[in-house]
């Protein structure tokens, strides 16, 4: 196991260089001018001397090849120093570090919210395989996969938040504007009303896949010979369904987990910037328009490190769910 999760940190390396170098590139090669997006907030447009704008570009060396503008970010990187945020003027790393525990914990809510709907859903379309309930349950959850979050998210709003129909969510934040008034359960409770509709929306998508690969499994399983023989032994279904069949069934789930880590966290972006929620999806989508290269390539890449540890998770939950994977080696 020493071995294997060795290699597998050592693999991560060139995969974090990949990303970084791709990241690097594609954000440099976008179209629109730093230096005017910069300064054009605090300067119209054209009163800009050219040595101010030669000037800014020099400081920020953005005439050099971009080889060697990465391989400068490349060696603050190794000292853990992000650089400072063209917009905010403050270290890309003390944003981050504001911004992602909000991120993550709306990921935690939206994985616990996947699996806790989606795993029941799999196991009853697949025991119920080819019933009225398994088709009504495949068809709405093939509609929920197609619809785009940014859509439910702006219906939502419109229907439900207090536009031209109801106010039954809130829909800016995820605090109340007198938050700091309420007691100490009620701020909790204020916080969680806040975040359901976010977390919904940030994990609709997900609860039809995770539903979609639950069935899968569970049919491939309870057509095994030792499934019959346990039904054949006389034990209830239930038994044989969930002490018999159901470990077996969630090694495909684990390997979908792995994938669901980038998604949720792309996610963000969209619904955080919906709601008006301070999150690292938020700070993402501002940088981008603010073309803040500094931040953009340190959320990128905190984000590459959160999504390759995940993965490396869910490989080593293998051997837990599955006795029968070993990552020790022949003796």
């Amino acid at each position: 196991m020493g071995t294997y999760l060795a290699r597998r940190l050592l693999l991560m390396i060139p995969t974090l260089l990949g990303i970084t170098l791709i990241t690097f590139v594609v954000i440099h090669m976008a179209p629109g001018d730093p230096v005017t997006v910069a300064m054009g907030g605090e300067v119209q447009q054209g009163s800009m001397s050219a040595e101010a704008i030669e000037h800014f570009r020099k400081e920020m060396h953005l005439d050099d090849p971009l080889l060697v503008q990465y391989g400068r970010w490349i060696g603050r990187i190794l000292t853990l120093d992000f650089g400072t945020s063209w917009r905010t003027g403050r270290p890309v790393l003390e944003q981050i570090a504001e911004r992602l525990p909000v991120t993550m914990g709306l990921g935690a809510a939206a994985l616990f919210f996947v699996y806790l709907a989606g795993l029941p859903l799999g196991i009853l379309s697949a025991v119920k395989q080819g019933s009225l309930r398994d088709r009504v349950t495949t068809v709405g959850l093939f509609v929920l996969y197609s619809l785009p979050s940014f859509w439910i998210g702006t219906l939502a709003i419109l229907y439900l938040g207090g536009g031209k129909y109801w106010d039954v969510i809130p829909v800016q934040g995820l605090r109340s504007p007198d938050h700091d008034e309420l007691s100490g359960l009620s701020q909790v409770a204020d916080v969680l009303w806040h975040a359901v509709t976010p977390v919904v929306l940030l994990g609709y998508a997900s609860l039809a896949s995770v539903s979609r690969y639950m069935r899968t499994g569970m049919l491939e399983v309870i057509r095994q010979d030792y499934i019959r023989t346990a039904r054949a032994k006389g034990l209830s279904e239930r038994v044989v369904v969930y002490k018999h069949a159901l470990r077996n069934s969630l090694i495909p789930i684990l390997s979908h987990l792995g994938l669901m880590v980038p998604f949720l966290i792309g996610g963000s972006v969209i619904v955080e910037r919906l709601f008006g929620i301070p999150g690292m999806g938020q700070l993402m989508f501002q940088s981008i328009l603010a073309r803040d290269y500094s931040l953009i390539m340190g959320i990128s890449t905190v984000t590459a490190v959160i999504t390759m540890f995940g993965i490396l998770a869910t490989d080593l939950l293998y051997a837990v769910v599955d006795p029968r994977i070993s990552y020790g080696g022949k003796k």
